[in-house]
């Protein structure tokens, strides 16, 4: 078992002091907003055995250099699940776990307006981390799929949130699923999923979900059976991205397309990484990808900052590394 799992119940982002940039941290969630005109980052789990006390942080990257831009409290969370949505031009976030690993598992739900977040009063689907989560712009609906509840059981219902209303959808889909990735076709008007594992399994399977059923599309060729890899939709070519991720325990570098009938592979020279931070901006068609894990056997973790302009990759900000330390049970940045 890579130590990174054992940091997914204690490493939690929760520095409360800024430093200029934010800390190594994979499973983060990264974002462009327009009204900041910036990258945002929040969540994630990093280095040190217990969290520190505080509120955790939300940071943006805009002309070259990382901000602190939150003015209030966030909870601490990791292995949340957050979409974009764009007609509002703000981020969702729901779920995760808190300061005391899987026996904080959330249930909350917040936005975030590129300045506040704000909590999302009312029920919900109940605890919830290693889930995933888009925004389906034609149903102005906020779709969830699997993941585990605090009790540590799979939930394989469709969860939709709409007109302020949490409901449960109980129809045939991927199954029990953790570490897949998800993204939202605005072209096609689909939600796609990818991989992921469960019930002692890994998979390589595609899934579409119409706002109603959940589809299997049996492609030629994918990019194989991973997780812990990212999704995002790319408007300039009309196709899903995937990149990154792990097959077996080899961690990948790759980027492939999904158009909806096929798997395209489009680069295999990025950094290697899993549970990455990626989102893609539109304004000027690029992909960027923060942090995660890399390194021999997963053993480092990163804070630097990737931009994919859909040929090369360009490293934007270097960040700093983190290195497993057995003999301390934690990480310890590298010198």
């Amino acid at each position: 078992m890579y130590p990174r799992y054992l940091a997914a119940l204690l490493f939690l982002l929760v520095c409360n002091i800024s430093t200029g940039q934010p800390t190594p941290r994979a499973s983060g969630q990264l974002f462009y907003l327009k009204s900041t005109q910036s990258l945002v980052l929040f969540d994630g789990y990093e280095k040190g055995t217990m969290p520190a006390s505080g509120k955790a942080e939300t940071w943006g990257w805009k002309n070259n250099s990382w901000t602190r831009i939150d003015e209030t409290d966030q909870p601490m969370r990791s292995l949340s699940a957050a979409a974009y949505m764009t007609d509002m031009d703000r981020v969702f976030v729901f779920g995760g776990v808190g300061s005391r690993g899987y026996d904080d598992t959330l249930n909350r739900a917040y936005t975030f307006d590129g300045k506040d977040w704000k909590d999302i009063p009312g029920n919900s689907p109940g605890t919830r981390d290693h889930h995933e989560m888009v925004y389906d712009e034609s149903n102005k609906a906020i779709v969830i799929y699997g993941g585990q509840t605090g009790s540590r059981e799979f939930d394989t219902r469709t969860w939709i949130y709409k007109n302020q209303q949490w409901t449960a959808l109980e129809i045939p889909g991927p199954g029990p699923r953790v570490h897949h990735a998800m993204a939202y076709d605005a072209e096609r008007k689909k939600v796609v999923l990818f991989g992921g594992s469960g019930n002692n399994q890994e998979y390589d399977d595609t899934w579409e979900f119409d706002g109603n059923h959940w589809e299997k599309i049996n492609a030629p060729v994918n990019p194989g059976r991973r997780g812990h890899h990212a999704m995002v939709y790319d408007p300039s070519r009309k196709k899903t991205l995937l990149y990154g991720g792990e097959i077996g325990m080899a961690l990948q570098a790759d980027i492939w397309a999904w158009d909806g009938k096929t798997w395209e592979k489009l680069s295999g020279n990025g950094p290697a990484r899993l549970l990455p931070a990626m989102t893609f901006n539109t304004v000027n068609n690029r992909l960027y990808i923060f942090g995660g894990n890399g390194g021999d056997h997963a053993m480092l973790i990163y804070s630097d900052l990737w931009e994919w302009d859909g040929q090369n990759w360009k490293q934007l900000d270097n960040g700093k590394i983190y290195q497993w330390n057995n003999s301390m049970d934690r990480y310890v940045e590298m010198k």
